[in-house]
């Protein structure tokens, strides 16, 4: 082989193979391939904190530091005790000009690592040469709080909660079932358009975890402006805190056709600021890339959304209001004429005086044409149906935009179960699930042994492909393997959100629960006589609205809820199966903050909940408990 060729990936990995093949790529100088693999490593495990890591130790070695601080501090939110990310988050920050930060994590590296040389000369050079300074973030503040919407930070929160809440009961349940890659909403006053935008944004609240990217687009109303225009500020500002700037895409587009950054426009333009509120309240983290879109090209739009379209961790937006100061009859037929036109995807068919964001719709919609995707309405209405007069009415609308999706296999008639996870129509998600357990639950089960027995000779997982297996088991789901021995916990690890098929899902999380749940040594051979062996295959999460601590315990239902909780940088998962453990909720609850490591009467305005349901099979459940258990050499079917 030739000594700077890369070596060829063998067709299975376990992840720490992949692990160690990335490392390989790093030594070499083949940055771009070790990236390539930390990144897939973490489309299987979103919280390998080793991926995290090395994935930000190559972005400080592109000079990409921004991205390096938070893919290592991700990391060290899961493994606290990691000399080596602490060194190099100090290295990162060092190439931010953070240097009293830099120190800090360089002696903290030392505190854990009291030996670590490589840490200690970093602080040495880190004090005896600190960084100049280095000029403070540039922020856009808020321009029509106190106007638009509350300047009030409480109250902002709760009009944002209220019409969410009631647009969620409002919102037709197939909808709500399906994940949302783009939405068209309207950015008028909240007290004319909010609810009408709040029915697009009430159905992100299961896709609250993952969606970490926002690319807003709106019409500009503030001065003329050809072409589109980006911000040089680091955060946007409301009264619920500070957004990001997702300074990376902003690069990626700056380069394209009538693209560039014009602080001046977005220093008063409403169109993208009220959207913020709402994707704080329902977003978990995120970052925003704002584009102001002038007198454009539908085709330039196109260019830039298509260059950061990204996967489902990136959302776009787009806003606009529809047609302007028509009396309210005259609107309502201009208006349903421009629906038809969205809907069939038809850019041609909008004028100037069908939607004030006519030219970031009209982009939008050429590309959503090429990549196939379809968009259903959610509601139409006018300000004469909502806080204005019917003499002179501004038109608004909410759309949302889904990916195509392969066709489903023919079903005949006793085959009506949906993927894991998703609900057919007019069926629950208990039921569904159900039926999917009692018919490939022992399936699933085997699945789940196999990993394990083969984990005990080869110490990586079964090497499962969805080649051979039943539709319904390929679809996309998330599950929790949970191990018990002499009528105690011996392991439990699982996905607390689908990402992959539920087959792989299973084989991955059964291994990791018998080999790399940290509470516990390694299975032993000697410890598989009287193994007990659980699947939970779980539900969409769905973020839990309350007012307080009381309103939150009062909310959940005992035997029922899967629970997850997050603060503080710190999170954990109770399966519904722990409330016949644990049924008072407060007990409950207590026990999962410790489990999250927060103190049992931890509280605090930034502490946030999620529910989810579950249906779980135990080999207890079958006819022949041990028929899932060979002990043999295995392969795939």
């Amino acid at each position: 082989m030739n000594p700077t060729q890369a070596p060829s990936a063998p067709q299975t990995l376990s992840l720490e193979q992949a692990i160690a093949l990335g490392i390989e790529h790093q030594k070499a100088g083949r940055l771009p391939q070790a990236e390539d693999l930390y990144s897939k490593i973490l489309k299987v495990d979103p919280n390998y904190y080793a991926a995290l890591h090395l994935l930000g130790v190559v972005a400080h070695q592109v000079g990409k530091n921004e991205i390096a601080v938070e893919l290592i501090e991700k990391a060290l939110a899961i493994q606290p005790r990691f000399a080596e990310a602490c060194n190099n988050l100090g290295l990162a920050l060092q190439g931010l000009g953070r240097g009293d930060e830099a120190v800090a994590s360089f002696r903290k590296a030392l505190a854990l690592k009291p030996d670590y040389q490589t840490a200690q000369m970093n602080l040495d050079k880190a004090v005896a040469n600190p960084p100049p300074l280095v000029a403070t973030a540039r922020v856009r503040n808020a321009a029509v709080a106190g106007h638009f919407y509350s300047g009030d930070a409480a109250e902002l929160r709760a009009d944002v909660e209220r019409m969410l809440a009631q647009a969620a009961n409002a919102n037709d349940k197939r909808s709500a079932m399906q994940t949302p890659k783009a939405l068209i909403a309207p950015h008028a006053g909240y007290i004319y358009s909010g609810a009408n935008a709040a029915r697009a944004y009430a159905l992100l609240q299961p896709m609250a975890a993952v969606i970490k990217r926002v690319i807003l687009l709106g019409p500009c109303h503030t001065a003329p402006l050809k072409g589109m225009a980006l911000s040089g500020a680091d955060r946007f500002r409301t009264p619920l805190g500070d957004v990001p700037v997702d300074k990376a895409a902003a690069a990626r587009v700056a380069g394209l056709a009538g693209v560039g950054v014009v602080d001046t426009v977005h220093e008063k333009e409403h169109s993208l600021e009220v959207h913020l509120p709402f994707l704080q309240v329902v977003l978990d983290d995120f970052s925003v890339l704002p584009l102001v879109v002038g007198d454009t090209t539908t085709s330039d739009v196109a260019d830039v959304i298509d260059a950061v379209w990204g996967g489902p961790e990136t959302l776009i937006v787009i806003s606009t209001d529809l047609s302007h100061y028509l009396d309210y009859e005259t609107a309502r037929q201009r208006d349903a004429a421009t629906c038809r036109a969205i809907e069939r995807l038809d850019s041609q068919a909008i004028s100037s005086g069908d939607a004030c964001g006519r030219f970031p719709v009209g982009g939008f919609l050429d590309l959503a044409k090429r990549r196939h995707m379809t968009i259903q309405t959610l509601h139409i209405c006018n300000s004469g149906d909502t806080a204005g007069t019917k003499d002179r009415v501004v038109g608004y609308g909410a759309w949302m935009c889904l990916e195509k999706t392969a066709e489903p296999p023919p079903q005949g008639p006793s085959d009506t179960h949906s993927p894991a996870g998703e609900p057919a129509r007019g069926e629950t998600f208990t039921s569904v699930t159900r039926a999917l357990l009692d018919v490939y639950g022992w399936t699933l089960l085997k699945i789940a042994a196999r990993s394990i027995e083969y984990g005990l000779n080869n110490q990586c997982p079964l090497p499962t492909t969805v080649r051979g297996y039943p539709d319904l088991l390929t679809a996309t789901g998330a599950c929790f393997v949970t191990l018990n021995r002499g009528g105690r916990l011996r392991g439990c690890i699982g996905s607390p959100e689908a990402h992959r098929p539920l087959v792989l899902d299973v084989a991955e999380n059964a291994f990791k629960s018998a080999f790399k749940d940290t509470r516990f040594r390694p299975l032993a051979a000697t410890e598989m006589p009287g193994l007990a062996l659980s699947i939970s295959v779980l539900g969409r999460q769905g973020k839990i609205t309350f007012t307080d601590e009381a309103d939150f315990l009062a909310s959940l239902r005992p035997g029922i809820d899967g629970l997850v909780i997050e603060d503080n940088n710190r999170r954990a998962l109770f399966l519904p199966m722990v409330w016949a453990q644990i049924a008072d909720r407060k007990s409950f609850v207590e026990h999962l903050k410790v489990k999250a490591g927060l103190p049992a009467d931890h509280w605090s305005p930034t502490f946030k909940a999620w529910r989810f349901d579950a249906e779980e099979l135990a080999v207890a459940d079958l006819e022949d408990p041990n028929s899932i258990w060979d002990h043999a050499a295995i392969s795939n079917p």
